[in-house]
């Protein structure tokens, strides 16, 4: 007769500075953690009986205090080596109907949660950990920098980054300058003040690794009221960057189980083109190629249409989402990792990158789906030509079309501050339109606008050109007369 023990324990794994460790008791499946902080386990215990009212998390079945740490026993989810993780569905050269439906249901429940819980909170009162205890003195970016120097990519650029501010960097083709000491006294200056900031109930730290496929909330040390940009640019820079190159570069224990990770870093890694230095006209070009998977792509398109846009449209109306943005995505560069830790070619891009978040002018969604990533979509590399594309109907079409992944082209007769808006807006949402003026009227000036939208439109953004225009009319049910010419009105 064979007895089966009560306790089976499975591999353990680290992260970061916790344990994991799947273990069988009783033949109930649990997930226990192991954590030396005895504030962490205080702050995961209270932070998870928050996000319980409002979220969906694994059970939380015992916690104790244990010689030199802390032991939580949650209940355990079905999974396996690929499978169970946001990280599982985003390892694809494709995007699936799964992961469309798991960023549907993501930014819904958060829409919800974030649009009832939100409000202007006293900095004092908000979950300070990723970002102003980061910035405070004694915090990462005073461990990291503070009396430290290191040069900008060693072996490619002689410069230390001290200096970077008396150069001009040209970043694909556009001028930029970055003074670093500027940057870091302006970001430990920012998270100093006592200004209200809007939050909300937010798990505070939404990676790929911490949100569970079916829909689940993992990892609760940071949950509670966040400051709602925190919440979006950790979701859209570690889906962007960190979860797809840097941390499975940098960090490969944490992907023992999902080792498919690693087949799709080469997709996710941009790739230094050319990085001179001009010291007569102190000038360091930086031609750098962004890369961004598929599916990554699809998450932070969907994320910021279905997430961001909303909330920011419903609590902060015509507010820049930029200066919003702009301090806890500079945190994200800064504070994750120390900049004179990765290797120089990264280090120049997250420089490069760093740069671009500090650009007064900055739009976060290009950022993020930086130009040379095609937008993911059956219309990829194609063009529509839109005419009376400002009303309800014609935008519309426009924004479809978009999110379809065509480039749009939007006629107008005369130069028009509702055409130009909603191309900014297209282009704000990871999308790629361009304002051209035509009388429509006129044969040779629709001939004119058809030769004038195909090299306008590939110049705008880098995309793949397929010479196919798809012309579109969307007017508001008027009568038009047919262009003047030979032959009736062309655009169907």
């Amino acid at each position: 007769m064979t007895i089966q023990s009560p306790l089976r324990l499975g591999p353990v794994r680290r992260f970061t500075r916790n344990l994991l460790c799947p273990v069988d008791i009783l033949g109930r499946p649990l997930l226990v953690k192991y954590t030396r902080d005895p504030a962490e386990a205080r702050e995961e215990i209270r932070g998870h009986a928050h996000l319980a009212r409002h979220y969906r998390v694994p059970a939380l079945h015992a916690h104790l205090r244990v010689p030199g740490g802390h032991l939580l026993a949650y209940e355990r989810l079905p999974g396996g080596t690929d499978k169970g993780l946001l990280l599982d569905l985003l390892n694809a050269d494709e995007p699936s109907s799964d992961l469309h439906t798991y960023m549907d249901r993501l930014t819904a429940a958060y829409r919800e949660v974030i649009l009832a819980t939100a409000w202007p909170a006293d900095p004092a009162h908000v979950i300070r950990k990723l970002y102003w205890d980061r910035a405070a003195p004694g915090g990462r970016l005073d461990t990291y920098y503070a009396g430290k120097d290191f040069l900008a990519t060693d072996g490619l650029i002689d410069v230390p980054v001290s200096r970077l501010g008396t150069y001009t960097l040209s970043i694909n083709g556009r001028q930029h300058h970055l003074d670093w000491a500027a940057a870091l006294r302006w970001l430990r200056a920012h998270f100093a003040m006592a200004e209200p900031v809007w939050a909300a109930l937010t798990q505070g730290d939404p990676t790929d690794v911490n949100l569970a496929h079916p829909l689940t909330w993992f990892d609760y040390d940071t949950a509670g009221m966040n400051s709602i940009p925190d919440e979006f640019a950790n979701f859209l820079w570690y889906a962007s960057t960190l979860g797809g190159w840097l941390v499975p570069t940098y960090n490969p224990t944490a992907f023992a189980d999902h080792p498919a990770t690693f087949d799709h870093v080469p997709a996710n890694t941009p790739e230094i083109r050319r990085a001179p230095v001009d010291h007569t006209t102190s000038t360091i070009p930086i031609d750098y190629a962004p890369r961004l998977s598929t599916p990554r792509r699809t998450a932070v398109t969907t994320y910021w249409n279905q997430l961001v846009r909303p909330i920011a449209d419903r609590l902060w109306p015509g507010t820049d989402l930029a200066n919003l943005l702009r301090p806890y995505l500079a945190m994200r560069i800064l504070a994750v990792y120390n900049m004179a830790d990765p290797a120089p070619e990264d280090r120049l891009v997250l420089l490069a990158r760093l740069a671009e978040t500090m650009k007064p002018h900055l739009r976060p969604h290009y950022l993020l789906l930086p130009a040379g990533v095609a937008m993911p979509g059956p219309l990829n590399g194609r063009t529509a030509l839109v005419t009376g594309a400002t009303g309800g109907l014609g935008s519309a079409i426009v924004r479809r079309l978009a999110s379809d992944g065509a480039t749009v082209a939007l006629a107008h007769l005369d130069e028009d501050k509702a055409t130009a808006k909603l191309a900014t807006h297209i282009a704000d949402s990871g999308g790629n339109a361009v304002p051209l003026t035509a009388d429509l009227h006129n044969a040779e000036a629709v001939r004119a606008l058809y030769r004038q939208a195909r090299p306008t439109t590939r110049s705008a953004r880098s995309t793949s050109w397929s010479a196919t225009l798809a012309p579109t009319h969307a007017g508001r049910g008027r009568k038009r007369r047919p262009p003047t010419g030979t032959t009736p009105w062309p655009l169907t």
